[in-house]
């Protein structure tokens, strides 16, 4: 169980909504029992505990202490006064607008208590399309205009995120909590594949030898697939890493020491990638296994993850392929997996297309990892993360994307195997607000680059280091270690939401059509401060992560012209 210093959690709530806590979440509950009372015949005992008060006799009085009535009279009242705008032959506009800002607001607050009311389409006026100008809000501040002809016809809009997501390494796949996590974002955002280290990592028990003679055990490999496939996943198989009865060298990273060393007989590598592939078709059937990706390795660029040479990533690659394409020639394989994207320098991966091109080797995907950040050692060898300008993975995707259409391999897909605003699994940005609009503007700005944006990664179950004690670390994942959502989560959520149709769109703000209903996604996108981008983190602590953002004032006035 996570506890919260009640100090530090009052002081930091007030100042951030105005409100104490505790008169926040009585709002909240008031504005749910509102609206339940207006929209459901409920009685209103069971509005009451639905809305998180002790009994009817509670609702009754914060009822009258902030409406002035009882609940029975408001019911009442609304209703009278519904039945006399719809009378009249034409609705006020300004009392329209007003009554939408009531709407509106009263669904805002009961989103964060109830989850449903986010699930609920909006498809525009509830009095019809009699009305082209909705003004939402009052113009206070900076003003969006948003403008758009409703039956225009828009160009298709593929949810190319939803393609892939990550997660830290396989043996993580077999905690029931890491599943249960991992069950909740499929329900909600259903993810097509993801991507993980370590299926040859000896956790995983795949792979041993006696007197010379390779044998192979697949119990874990199961588990972990049967879940997947059971959720509506399937897997980007990352060959790697070294299984200790084959590695040449000891080294290792991460703290679950996966070996980075070349195999010492490239030929029995070969027969433990060829039978894994052939175990999954006799497990589960061709036709699905020719929809899986099998990628050769992880990073072998970064000394870290690869203790040999380039030559020899270029061999390995070569030996599996072959492996792979020995069993059935249309099952995908792909590589590199390179991290070296802040560099702006493509060589590797020119080099490693020119050579598989040279040596007639299949590339039927490019991997490839991006972080929009770079790192430097300051005077006292400290190394600092330096944080890139927010075109930084747009910019990335682009130069990546350039070099594979110069290649023999333009027609291969392009998956982005890792994907984060920082590459450091102990930032604290990463459970900052800033994480959902940075979501949503780098996801939609990159749509038509690449065939998948995959998140590093689902959860802050992750392993490379020790896990950490407090609730907000600082890692990787859309939910913490317990299960809660972070703002990154909401990103994709409501990127889930959009249609399949792109009608509009700008810096803040995405117009889409789904069947018969339009949906419009703004957000507003603050980057990180001069002084922080240059590696200055005195500004971001574990109580305080939001003096390092630009500021920028909030959208509080929008106007649509449908």
């Amino acid at each position: 169980m996570v506890h919260l210093n009640d100090y530090y959690f009052a002081h930091f709530f007030k100042k951030h909504t105005g409100l104490s806590f505790g008169k926040y979440l009585a709002k909240i509950r008031l504005e749910k029992a509102k609206r339940m009372i207006l929209t459901s015949n409920k009685p209103l005992t069971e509005i009451a505990i639905d809305c998180g008060f002790c009994n009817v006799k509670m609702l009754y009085r914060v009822f009258k202490n902030a409406e002035g009535c009882s609940p029975s009279e408001y019911r009442q009242s609304k209703m009278r006064e519904q039945k006399s705008n719809l009378s009249n032959e034409k609705l006020n506009v300004k009392s329209y607008n007003n009554n939408r800002r009531e709407i509106q607001y009263t669904q805002y607050i009961a989103a964060i208590d109830d989850r449903a009311v986010l699930n609920e389409p909006y498809n525009g006026s509830p009095y019809g399309s009699g009305i082209k100008d909705i003004n939402v809000t009052e113009n206070i501040g900076q003003s969006v205009k948003v403008s758009f002809n409703s039956d225009k016809h828009g160009k298709p809009f593929v949810h190319y995120w939803k393609k892939l997501i990550c997660a830290g390494r396989a043996a993580e796949g077999l905690r029931e909590q890491w599943r249960n996590q991992l069950r909740e974002i499929q329900r909600e955002l259903k993810f097509e594949y993801i991507r993980f280290h370590g299926i040859f990592h000896d956790e995983m028990m795949v792979y041993d030898e006696k007197d010379g003679i390779p044998f192979f055990n697949w119990k874990y490999v199961d588990s972990l697939f049967d879940f997947l496939l059971e959720i509506g996943l399937r897997p980007i198989v990352e060959f790697g890493f070294m299984p200790d009865s084959l590695k040449s060298g000891d080294k290792t990273v991460c703290w679950w020491k996966g070996n980075v060393t070349p195999p010492s007989d490239y030929s029995k590598w070969a027969k433990l990638v060829r039978e894994l592939v052939v175990h999954c078709i006799n497990r589960y059937g061709r036709a699905e296994v020719l929809k899986w990706y099998f990628e050769v390795w992880n990073e072998p660029n970064y000394s870290d993850f690869w203790a040999g040479s380039r030559e020899d990533y270029f061999k390995l690659y070569k030996y599996t392929a072959e492996a792979v394409k020995s069993v059935d020639p249309r099952l995908k394989v792909g590589g590199p997996a390179i991290f070296e994207g802040y560099r702006e320098d493509m060589s590797w991966m020119e080099d490693f297309l020119a050579f598989c091109e040279n040596n007639n080797l299949p590339v039927d995907f490019v991997s490839y990892h991006y972080y929009p950040t770079s790192s430097a050692v300051d005077e006292n060898g400290n190394t600092l993360i330096l944080y890139n300008d927010e075109n930084s993975t747009y910019m990335g995707l682009k130069r990546l994307k350039n070099v594979v259409m110069r290649s023999g391999f333009k027609d291969a897909e392009i998956i982005i195997g890792e994907w984060n605003s920082s590459f450091s699994p102990k930032d604290f940005v990463h459970d900052t607000m800033y994480k959902a609009p940075f979501v949503i503007h780098n996801v939609l700005k990159c749509s038509g680059i690449v065939d998948a944006l995959g998140w590093w990664v689902f959860s802050d179950i992750f392993e490379e280091f020790r896990l950490d004690n407090r609730a907000f670390s600082g890692g990787f994942g859309l939910v913490t270690v317990h299960g809660l959502k972070k703002p990154a989560y909401y990103g994709y959520w409501f990127l889930s939401k959009l249609g399949t149709e792109e009608i509009d769109s700008g810096d803040c703000y995405f117009v889409t059509r789904k069947d018969d209903s339009i949906q419009i996604l703004m957000w507003n996108y603050c980057h990180y401060n001069t002084k922080f981008s240059a590696g200055d983190r005195s500004g971001l602590t574990q109580y305080s992560r939001y003096e390092i953002f630009d500021e920028k004032s909030f959208m509080s006035g929008l106007r649509l012209q449908v």
